[in-house]
């Protein structure tokens, strides 16, 4: 299971918690990821990690890469991002059209990915 904990002081800075890991989020952006950018920096950075993975895994001559991850907010009739781009940058390494099609096959299926066009459900609780 994965878990995360979430705490506010004040104002509008949390601090999020998981094992000895900790980041802040705060609305208001000072110097700290907001909610909706630390959600696209989480898509972008899991499909570094499948990136990576597969890489490895198959011996493919990719070392630095650069991901960037945009999204437009919409807000009506609720706010939410419809479409989500997400550009890989391989530095200059060339891969011939089977390798680029594998890899994009396994870096689109990483589990954040997966999560957000699954729609999960999510249940609320007050306590």
């Amino acid at each position: 299971m994965y878990k995360v904990d979430v705490s506010c002081e004040e104002g509008s800075t949390f601090n999020v918690t998981s094992g000895a890991a900790k980041m802040t989020i705060d609305t208001a952006e000072k110097g700290n990821l907001s909610p909706l950018h630390a959600l696209l920096g989480a898509l972008g950075a899991c499909a570094g990690v499948f990136l990576r993975r597969y890489a490895d895994d198959m011996k493919l001559p990719i070392g630095e890469f650069n991901i960037s991850v945009s999204a437009d907010l919409i807000k009506s009739p609720q706010m939410i991002f419809k479409k989500i781009d997400i550009s890989i940058d391989l530095k200059g390494v060339e891969l011939d059209a089977q390798k680029k099609e594998g890899l994009m096959r396994f870096v689109q299926h990483c589990p954040v990915g997966n999560t957000l066009r699954g729609n999960p459900e999510i249940g609320f609780e007050l306590k």
